[in-house]
């Protein structure tokens, strides 16, 4: 029988992300996402030259739950920053959201990602990185953070006078301007 991902709706993922985020990390933002993956989850972070030009991706977990792979171009570059915490969020949400499915497989080359990647279904794959993705912006950018940083612009400035807030607000969480602007999106 073929392994099937598991359908979570997205409060079923808010509260495994809020749970996971008082266990490891309950202080505010930003989260340092290195520190939860070495210290706290005993993952070693392990840049790889070429990973995006031969694998196709700029981050993978092993199926060993032991290393995150990391395009050492996206890891080296300071101006990537908000990029790679993104990645490195979304391979935790893996690590939380898909143990079993993901364990389950090979994945501990590039070439075992590429196959492991070209022989899940669309409906998988689809659901593995959107799970993924909800996870890390909800990791990175919390409801309640996102919220309570809206409330301190409206009440600091006039909203319209500030030509960008919604890259204000990725500058304080240390994400890109797309991660609060979908973030923004889920909690209207």
């Amino acid at each position: 029988m073929e392994k099937k991902v598991k359908y979570l709706n997205k409060d079923e993922l808010h509260c495994k992300v809020e749970d996971f985020r008082g266990q490891y990390w309950p202080q505010s933002f930003p989260v340092d996402i290195e520190i939860i993956i070495e210290r706290h989850l005993k993952l070693e972070i392990i840049p790889l030259p070429n990973l995006l030009r031969d694998g196709g991706t700029e981050t993978y977990l092993t199926s060993d739950f032991k290393k995150i792979i990391v395009d050492s171009e996206l890891y080296n570059n300071d101006r990537l920053l908000p990029r790679l915490r993104f990645g490195l969020a979304h391979e935790v949400g893996h690590y939380v959201l898909h143990r079993s499915f993901y364990g389950s497989y090979d994945v501990n080359s590039c070439e075992d990602y590429r196959n492991f990647i070209s022989n899940l279904s669309e409906s998988d794959y689809s659901r593995l990185e959107w799970q993924a993705n909800e996870f890390a912006g909800g990791l990175l950018v919390s409801k309640k953070d996102l919220v309570d940083e809206l409330e301190k612009l409206r009440d600091n400035f006039n909203v319209r006078k500030v030509s960008d807030p919604a890259m204000l607000l990725a500058n304080k969480f240390k994400v890109s301007k797309q991660v609060v602007e979908v973030r923004l999106r889920s909690i209207a």
